[in-house]
């Protein structure tokens, strides 16, 4: 079986970073959440805080957030074991452990 089904990555419907341009965390964030996904990289969706007043609102002093499956799993600084762990959960994944 393919690494990325065995992780789960199959199940796993909408992977969001927020952002806002000019953000270091959130630059480092993006590679480090590419980098983690491999091949499934181009399912990762920057939204652009500031093009949102109702993300801005929400978003503002927390970015980076990574968002799995509409829910936000890890903010401020994401490492690539933060990352990991929160694709392997089972309610991200939509599997059991």
């Amino acid at each position: 079986m393919p690494l990325w089904r065995r992780s789960g990555l199959d199940r796993i419907t909408d992977i969001t970073l927020y952002s806002r341009p000019g953000c270091h965390l959130c630059e480092d964030a993006e590679v480090r959440i590419r980098r983690v996904l491999g091949r499934s990289s181009s399912r990762l969706r920057v939204v652009n805080i500031l093009e949102d007043r109702e993300l801005e609102d929400e978003y503002v002093f927390r970015i980076p957030v990574l968002s799995i499956n509409g829910v936000d799993v890890a903010e401020g600084e994401i490492t690539e074991a933060v990352v990991r762990k929160a694709l392997h959960t089972p309610a991200m994944s939509g599997g059991h452990q």
